[in-house]
């Protein structure tokens, strides 16, 4: 069947879209809640260094964006980036570009379900759980929708997204402590690193044939609709982090900007910036999702997208894994074998669990394991502790942490400044009384690793 300008719809149909709601689809996909790390992620390079990082991954994109918009409309069968494969290098090609976008899709979708539970547990009492159901709803209906109401929830949520972040950008810049030394200073040793940042901070790539799709009755358009939502997200990716640097400097600059917004500009600023991550978590979720349900459908040859049941079948298969996931415990908990006592009786470890919305944004438990009966004993959880040894008659404990375990006992700083967490101190802890002893309180220079040996 044969629409607009020749286009031949197959199993994927041609849904109008505007210039502004293609636009809005990639500054959807590509600004997630993620923007909000960039300032730590540049706290050690600058800014500059960043912002280098971002032109050059910009550019690069935004040219294969629009090599793929280009063989998309050459094509002229409405495709997804697997039946493109298929066409131009082979089956193989095919699936290789489907499990990538599969991989890439599930990941992101589990993080935006678990990051929006825990957002919104923290802001109003819920469970995380009720927290992401309430999450999901709105953003699973849109997805079934399609794409035309995908196009136009993403230009009213990103225009209000970028009018939330105006709002606290500016006043970061126009607070009296706000100083651009701050932010414009470079150091090459960290530039690797950041690259690395920048180049995952776009991710609109797999939504190019859904907007040849949507701009298929106006050609045209496409390529400045592609340039303009990626500019629009280079500015946003460039403003956020100087604004959050020039107000906090480096030094206390913390892993999520909401954190540092919070308490340079106040509590509405905090509650200002999680509405900015669920909105970017929503956003988002509409892009890769409903990208994906139309790379299902194109991969395994469905009959049509419109088909009631077909679609309800494909949407369980793009939301209902991922939220799965982000509650099975796969993934959320790092475990690590921290020792051995030397009767070879028990086994010290630690697990350590992500805290979103909270500094240090995890926290570690210490658990002790009798190798005999195979019980298990928790005996610490402290956000601020990095892992134990025992001690060679196995009744204490010695802990490497940051000054701020133990309800900060190990801390030596002036009131108000804010503790560096990078600086490691030891602690010995006597299971028994459980009490803690911080021995190198006074001993300057930072403990990194220790080995605790027989007398």
């Amino acid at each position: 069947m044969k629409s607009e300008n020749n286009i031949v719809e197959g199993a994927l149909k041609v849904h109008k879209l505007t210039f502004w709601e293609a636009a809005m689809i990639i500054v959807g996909a590509n600004i997630g809640s993620g923007i909000l790390g960039l300032a730590y992620s540049a706290r050690k390079a600058g800014w500059p260094v960043l912002m280098l990082w971002l032109i050059i991954a910009g550019f690069f994109t935004t040219a294969s964006m629009l090599y793929v918009a280009e063989t998309t409309l050459r094509t002229r069968k409405v495709m997804q980036l697997p039946g493109l494969a298929k066409k131009y290098v082979g089956e193989l090609g095919a699936w290789l570009v489907f499990i990538s976008v599969a991989a890439n899709t599930i990941g992101c979708l589990i993080a935006y379900t678990n990051g929006s539970g825990r957002i919104l547990s923290e802001m109003f009492g819920l469970s995380t759980q009720i927290g992401s159901l309430l999450f999901s709803v709105p953003a699973v209906i849109v997805v079934w929708f399609g794409l035309k109401a995908t196009g136009v929830a993403e230009k009213v949520i990103s225009f209000g997204m970028m009018a939330l972040l105006a709002v606290i950008i500016a006043a970061s810049f126009l607070a009296e402590n706000s100083d651009l030394s701050n932010a414009i200073f470079t150091n090459w040793t960290y530039a690797i690193p950041v690259f690395n940042v920048a180049i995952f901070c776009y991710i609109a790539q797999y939504a190019v044939p859904e907007l040849a799709r949507g701009l298929a009755h106006d050609q045209q358009k496409l390529a400045p609709a592609i340039v303009t939502g990626m500019s629009l997200t280079m500015v946003l990716l460039a403003l956020v982090p100087l604004a959050v640097l020039s107000l906090t400097g480096p030094e206390n600059v913390t892993q999520v900007a909401t954190i540092a917004w919070g308490k340079a500009l106040g509590e509405w600023a905090f509650f200002t910036a999680n509405l900015f991550a669920l909105a970017a978590m929503m956003t988002s979720y509409w892009a890769v999702a409903g990208s994906f349900l139309t790379n299902i459908v194109d991969k395994f040859n469905f009959k049509s997208e419109d088909d009631v049941k077909t679609r309800l079948f494909v949407l369980a298969c793009v939301v209902i894994p991922p939220f799965i996931l982000a509650y099975s415990g796969f993934g959320h908990t790092s475990t690590s074998i921290n020792d051995i006592s030397d009767d070879g009786r028990y086994l010290l470890f630690t697990c350590s669990e992500r805290e979103l919305t909270k500094r240090p944004f995890s926290t570690t438990l210490l658990y002790r394991m009798d190798l005999q009966t195979l019980e298990t004993e928790l005996l610490l959880k402290d956000p601020f502790i990095s892992y134990a040894q025992f001690s060679p008659d196995g009744k204490m404990l010695a802990i490497a942490a940051s000054g701020e375990a133990f309800n900060k006992i190990g801390l030596k700083i002036a009131p108000g400044q804010t503790s560096n967490m990078a600086d490691g101190q030891l602690f010995l802890y006597d299971p028994a009384s459980k009490q803690a002893n911080p021995v190198t309180k006074d001993f300057n220079p930072s403990v990194q690793n220790f080995v605790w040996n027989k007398g």
